[in-house]
């Protein structure tokens, strides 16, 4: 009995060995980085891509015009200027994507700010205010949840009539999208493929490929630059996770000020701590980016260990 169970604990260890060697083999700087998708996606004058991806997000038929100056006037404590991800306009609308690789409180209060900022843009004094509508679309990846998508608008409290047809923002939950498309299971079955193709691994978009053209040009393109060793230490996970801290804190210092007090600060680093954690980044790293102790860090590992 004791050889048996030796035996069944052995071929379970080599699976998971088997697994992970399997999910490394896997992985590479996808379309959820940003540079990534800019590179692959937004091709100079070819945009298939980004059309066929807007037009599933917003449900009719979009033709990209042109791509707009992404540089923006954010008026911030911390940052007086900002270059949004993309910023395109197509027939009767300004649209602003953003590529959250989280979605939190403090990404929902940045991209915010970003989309009235863009609004504001639109108007100039003396002029009439925009016919366009200005559009966000944020690409959301670690978000949770069970809707694929969702709509903002501002609107009345019950009769829900809208206040301003201009305004809406769309939030999109991809890896929902790639789970719905993992359930489904049928070989060629191309609904939502360009929402899917946003956060494949390296296997995925090499059965994506098979089944699209479009998608097949953009898995190309991302394959040649996690080829190239300079241009993706420029996109680390470690770079990454440095300036959501930092968003953090500066978000947890202004909440302080205005309550006169600096609380908050402390639980952002912990935030930060576990996200890096379950990432798979050192305990060292951990420490780099967010001042926590070795001890305190070990003590977070443990927590999350038990939770699973």
């Amino acid at each position: 009995m004791l050889m048996i169970v030796l035996g069944i604990v052995k071929l379970k260890g080599r699976k998971q060995q088997l697994e992970r060697k399997n999910d490394y083999a896997n992985k590479i700087y996808n379309l959820k980085y940003d540079r990534v998708f800019n590179k692959s996606v937004i091709c100079g004058k070819d945009t298939r891509a980004i059309n066929k991806i807007l037009t599933d997000i917003l449900e009719e038929e979009v033709e990209v015009i042109k791509y707009v100056p992404t540089y923006i006037k954010v008026k911030k404590k911390y940052s007086k200027y900002k270059t949004v991800d993309i910023l395109a306009k197509v027939k009767d609308k300004i649209i602003n994507v953003e590529i959250n690789t989280r979605y939190d409180e403090i990404i929902k209060e940045r991209n915010l700010v970003y989309y009235t900022s863009i609004y504001s843009e639109t108007i100039k004094r003396g002029e009439k205010l925009p016919r366009d509508k200005v559009v966000q679309i944020n690409l959301n990846y670690n978000k949770g949840g069970e809707k694929l998508k969702e709509k903002y608008y501002i609107c009345e409290e019950e009769s829900k009539k809208k206040y301003n047809e201009n305004f809406k923002i769309i939030t999109v939950n991809l890896e929902k999208y790639k789970e719905e498309w993992y359930r489904r299971n049928i070989e060629g079955d191309k609904r939502h493929i360009y929402l899917v193709m946003l956060s494949a691994n390296k296997k995925e978009l090499k059965m994506l490929s098979k089944q699209d053209e479009i998608v097949k040009e953009v898995s190309e393109e991302v394959f040649i630059l996690n080829e190239d060793g300079s241009y993706t230490r420029t996109i680390s996970i470690e770079e990454e996770n440095r300036i959501i801290q930092k968003q953090r804190e500066n978000l947890a210092y202004e909440k302080g000020e205005q309550k006169g007090e600096l609380k908050g600060i402390e639980q952002t680093r912990i935030k930060t701590a576990k996200e890096m954690i379950i990432d798979g980044m050192g305990i060292d790293k951990i420490i780099k980016y967010t001042d926590l102790t070795k001890n305190e860090i070990q003590k977070l590992i443990k927590k999350i260990k038990e939770k699973k």
